[in-house]
């Protein structure tokens, strides 16, 4: 059986939603804002998973696909049902139990075959047990005294800043959102992207804006969170550049 996802026309237009993950699924293709609250779902539903489980313990079928490993996982019976035989040994587990049970260094491919599906890399399967996926470590910051360069990206993310804006409009504690360019000389990752965030519930909104980001930048692309009212970056935000989002005016707090 091959992995690979099915190439039709129409992807997630010919998508028919088998439950309410599978409906949260399509809105998270269509809009990145939705994917944090997906992935957070995920976890706490019940998933299908090709396998065996005995006295011993559960037992994972997995492929390898261009040298890497994988598991597929499946978000309804539908979805197994096009990738094997409707008798394939398989379990059902809770998103968090099953993202547990697979090995180390091994990737978990939801529902492969399927218009609507992605590879959860064995980096991001950690991120999303630990919480980090979400944006709960640290975010980025510059140190103390470093010296760094501020400035405009010369190509506008256009697409990450329209999925933050949504993002944002859905989140009340959220009154502005800023975007720059940070270089720190002689550091290995390079120039990247900083967002500048003046909300009350920072970590929590900071977290969901990086969820989003990581899709949208791709593997490897590092982003700051930047809380503002502090710091250089703050203050070049807010002095040298105007918001890429604004609440309106009169709109509630929390």
């Amino acid at each position: 059986m091959a992995l690979e996802r099915k190439r039709e026309s129409g992807l997630v237009g010919s998508f028919i939603p088998a439950n309410p993950l599978e409906e949260l699924l399509v809105r998270a293709f269509r809009e990145p804002a939705e994917r944090p609250e997906f992935c957070r779902r995920m976890l706490e539903s019940g998933l299908l998973v090709l396998g065996t489980a005995d006295d011993s313990g559960v037992t994972l079928r997995q492929w390898t696909v261009a040298g890497r490993k994988m598991i597929p996982i499946f978000t309804s019976a539908q979805r197994l049902e096009e990738f094997a035989p409707a008798d394939s040994q398989h379990l059902a587990m809770e998103g968090r139990r099953l993202l547990q049970a697979i090995p180390p260094g091994v990737s978990a491919y939801l529902n492969p075959r399927s218009p609507v599906g992605r590879e959860f890399p064995a980096e991001e399967i950690a991120a999303l047990l630990d919480g980090s996926f979400f944006g709960k470590g640290p975010p980025g910051t510059v140190p103390a005294g470093e010296r760094i360069r501020l400035g405009q990206p010369a190509q506008y993310p256009e697409r990450l800043v329209a999925a933050l804006k949504v993002l944002f409009t859905s989140r009340p504690g959220v009154q502005a959102a800023y975007l720059a360019l940070v270089e720190v000389p002689g550091a290995s990752e390079g120039p990247h992207l900083a967002i500048g965030l003046d909300a009350e519930n920072f970590e929590a909104v900071a977290g969901e804006a990086a969820a989003v980001a990581g899709d949208l930048l791709g593997p490897g692309q590092p982003l700051d969170l930047v809380r503002i009212g502090t710091g250089t970056v703050s203050r070049y935000m807010t002095g040298a550049t105007k918001p890429f989002y604004l609440r309106p005016e009169g709109a509630a707090r929390p």
